[in-house]
This record gives structure tokens, sequence and C-alpha cells, in this order.
């Protein structure tokens, strides 16, 4: 930055990021900050942003990089999303649910077998185990994990 701009010292970066809801002052790419910094000097002037309040200034640019970073935020927001989206296993102290995406069904191999089969499919494909063939007669789910 350069010395004509002693009055972004009075401004609180992690207030700015909050307000964009991001998680890291790196997330704002520092020609977006410039640039946001100079529209707001050529608009105010150097002299009238140094006597502003800091939260006032701080809000200005909030705004100002909002309008430059709307893209950057829409992909941050979808990426946030998926992730969400994506998450499977909902993990309990005793036990679980599993969330099952409909293209689960096209991996397994027999559907026409029994529900035994299907379930043993799921148990493979979910949570990497071997079938353990030492107590045939068990119906009943050791894991504590309901499909």
């Amino acid at each position: 930055m350069q010395n004509n701009k002693k009055w972004t010292f009075k401004i609180d970066w992690f207030k700015i990021v909050q307000m964009l809801s991001l998680n890291s002052i790196e997330q704002i790419p520092e020609y977006k900050k410039e640039k946001a910094l100079l529209k707001l000097e050529k608009e105010f002037g150097s002299e009238n942003l140094a006597e502003m309040d800091p939260e006032y200034l701080e809000e200005l640019i909030g705004v100002e990089l909002r309008k430059l970073m709307q893209k950057e935020l829409i992909d941050i927001k979808k990426k946030e999303k998926e992730l969400r989206k994506k998450s499977r296993i909902i993990p309990l102290k005793r036990g679980g649910i599993i969330k099952i995406d409909a293209s689960d069904f096209k991996d397994l191999k027999n559907m026409e077998g029994d529900i035994q089969d299907m379930l043993k499919g799921f148990l493979d494909k979910y949570f990497n185990q071997e079938d353990d063939e030492s107590d045939p007669g068990e119906d009943e789910d050791s894991t504590g994990y309901y499909i």
C-alpha cells in the first residue's frame, strides 16, 4: 500500500471477512482489495476517508468487495453446498444413519437377490468390511447402523 493510504490502517479486515461470509482473508484476492480501496479513494478522497469512523469504512469496503467478488462468492457457496450434500454418514456414538443415494443401487450386482444380499452389499460399500460367515443364522446387524 502507498503512503497516501494511511486511512487503511483503521480497517479491521476480520470484520470485512465476516461480512462477506468467508473463512479467511486469503479468499479475497489482493488485486480486488486494491481495486476496492482505489475506488473508495477516488470517490471520497483520502482526507475524508481518514476522518470517517472505522465501522463505516469497513461497511463501505465490504459493499465494494461484495460487488467485485460476486462470482467468487457464488462459487464458494456452491462448493459449501456440494460438500454438505456429499456427506453421507452422520456419526453418532451408538450407531448412525446412512444417507443412500439412488446411484448407489447401480453398483450392486445382484438386485434380484434377497434382502440380506443387498444389505451385505451396502455394508461392503460403506464400511469396507468383509462378510463374517461365522454365524450365518444371525439376522441382526451388529454394527449399529441402520439402512
